[in-house]
């Protein structure tokens, strides 16, 4: 009887594996002892025993116990944090929700690596040696007690401001009512009322200049207004995920004039954006011809390539009717045709007014 551990072992250790089947049986071994008695507790000689192999074996491919146990550590940490990060990332949602989706993912982070969890909370200055998820869940809310934070109470929601922990005392710093449409812009200038409050302005004033916040040149711009339609200048979407949030920004049918010069990016990625819009005119340039086969595909017609705006603007005049809004929002850099994506808005509210004007309706 004595001899059959022995026997065990060296028939387990006779059993083939690849490299990386070796170094993960090891890490699995490794981790299994770490947790029950610490890094200082737990020898060479032991891993070595309990995986079946000689000492040579587990410095070959870790260096030592030292080098095996950065690796379990590194696994441990990073299988934690994606757990967290991806609880914690929900879109539109207050601190108070966000700690208790953190709290959530760590419980199921315990339930299914309980060795991992041992091994952290041991070397945690929070916990005792022996791991305590209650000393953890504490450490974490005396590092975010009073720390600001801002939220919207839905996509097109207020924005509310509170420290965690007094979430009670919520304070309107955005109104729900904006000049700028998009949900987009509407976290840009939630961010900006965050700063403000965070320096002691007080909120009713930067709830107030939130609301009457009129946008920026060339950014989903609406600049003009006739015959029922709007006009709108997005020149400086030189991207094409910007197209497709100034796109998800208009409730009105949208008549899209975009395209230009290619900057190396690719349509793939937002290629279901350009289906939306009720027509799509097209800029000439490198760019739009990376687009056209991708609409093509798709059965999304267009009008174009044009190599003026004068041309493309009459076509999206033609086409846009009462309740409709025509967004320039090329996705393309403007080189080519124009000195910059300044001037290409620029020039297209000149080509837009003088339409308009010759044709009596400003």
């Amino acid at each position: 009887m004595s001899g059959t551990p022995t026997t065990a072992r060296a028939r387990r250790s006779r059993v083939r594996m690849t490299r990386n089947e070796r170094r993960e049986q090891l890490i699995d071994v490794a981790r299994a002892l770490f947790a029950e008695r610490g890094l200082e507790g737990t020898s060479v000689e032991e891993i070595a025993a309990h995986a079946g192999v000689s000492k040579p074996v587990v410095y070959e491919h870790f260096g030592g116990k030292e080098g095996l146990y950065a690796v379990v550590v590194d696994r441990e940490v990073r299988t934690l944090h994606d757990s967290i990060r991806a609880a914690i990332t929900t879109p539109d949602t207050n601190p108070r929700a966000l700690i208790e989706l953190g709290t959530l993912a760590l419980l199921d982070y315990i339930d299914d690596h309980p060795n991992g969890f041992r091994i952290l909370s041991r070397d945690s200055s929070a916990t005792s040696p022996e791991g305590s998820f209650a000393t953890i869940l504490s450490d974490i809310a005396s590092r975010v007690e009073g720390l600001p934070g801002a939220w919207l109470e839905g996509p097109g929601g207020r924005g509310l401001y509170s420290a965690v922990g007094s979430l009670s005392g919520a304070e309107t710093i955005l109104p729900e009512k904006l000049l700028v449409p998009g949900r987009h812009q509407r976290k840009n200038l939630l961010g900006a009322a965050l700063a403000l409050r965070v320096f002691g302005l007080p909120a009713e004033g930067v709830a107030k200049a939130m609301a009457t916040f009129p946008g920026v040149e060339h950014r989903l711009e609406l600049f003009a207004e006739s015959g029922g339609v709007s006009w709108y200048n997005d020149s400086a979407a030189t991207i094409p995920q910007a197209v497709e949030a100034a796109l998800g920004s208009l409730e009105a049918p949208v008549v899209l004039i975009t395209g230009g010069t290619d900057k190396n990016l690719d349509f793939e990625p937002v290629r279901a954006a350009f289906r939306k819009p009720k027509a799509v005119i097209l800029l000439s340039g490198s760019g739009t011809e990376k687009l056209r086969p991708l609409l093509e595909a798709d059965g999304v017609a267009y009008e174009g390539p044009y190599d003026g705006l004068d041309k493309a603007v009459a076509a999206a005049a033609a086409r846009a009717k009462r309740g409709d809004a025509v967004l320039l929002s090329p996705g393309c850099t403007s080189f080519g045709m124009f000195l910059h994506e300044f001037d290409r808005g620029r020039k297209f509210k000149e080509t837009v007014r003088a339409l308009l004007e010759g044709a009596g309706k400003a």
